[in-house]
């Protein structure tokens, strides 16, 4: 069994609250670009090596962030023995709980039935991000025919009070940008 179905397996298999999101999760909305891994969006409960003991077949590592860190915590799933490692990836905010609270939609990646985040709330964990990738991701899945930009801005302008400090500071920019149809590449 791969990484993703041991990851997927296991967060499902244990109830914790878990969705695809990142490169994959905005290809699924259309948004393509490289990547090497999979990303999957889940609460703190994860960041516990206890957690992780069921796993069979692949290893995982809870790799915690800091206090200076916008994460909570990544969890490495396959690591190099995988051809596509898994990330469970555990951001700080309120934020995380109440898009995880939204999903209604599921992909098949492989084997496995994979719960998607929604598109509004990729682009909120990409706010939250905040790297020149994320910025790039956000205004080409904003680009989309059918992504909603009014929307998906509306959004993020409601939730943007559960993000922390530096993405809450980033997002009018990041509005502007979105609004003007400004792609700096």
């Amino acid at each position: 069994m791969n990484a993703l179905s041991q990851a997927i397996g296991h967060l499902a298999g244990s109830g914790t609250p878990h969705a695809l999101f990142g490169a994959v999760g905005l290809a699924a909305y259309g948004v393509l670009r490289g990547t090497s891994d999979i990303d999957l969006l889940a609460g703190h409960v994860v960041i516990s090596d206890d957690y992780w003991l069921g796993l069979r077949g692949v290893r995982a590592e809870v790799r915690r962030g800091d206090h200076t860190d916008n994460l909570l915590g990544c969890v490495k799933i396959g690591l190099a023995t995988a051809r596509r490692p898994v990330d469970v990836v555990v951001p700080r905010g309120r934020w995380v709980e109440r898009a995880l609270a939204r999903v209604d939609s599921s992909v098949v990646i492989g084997h496995a039935q994979v719960p998607l985040l929604r598109l509004e709330d990729i682009v909120l964990a990409k706010v939250h991000s905040g790297s020149r990738q994320d910025v790039q991701d956000i205004l080409t899945a904003c680009e989309l025919p059918d992504a909603r930009r009014d929307d998906i801005v509306a959004h993020i302008d409601a939730e943007q009070v559960y993000l922390i400090g530096p993405a809450r500071r980033d997002w009018p920019r990041i509005r502007r940008l979105i609004l003007t149809g400004a792609n700096p590449r």
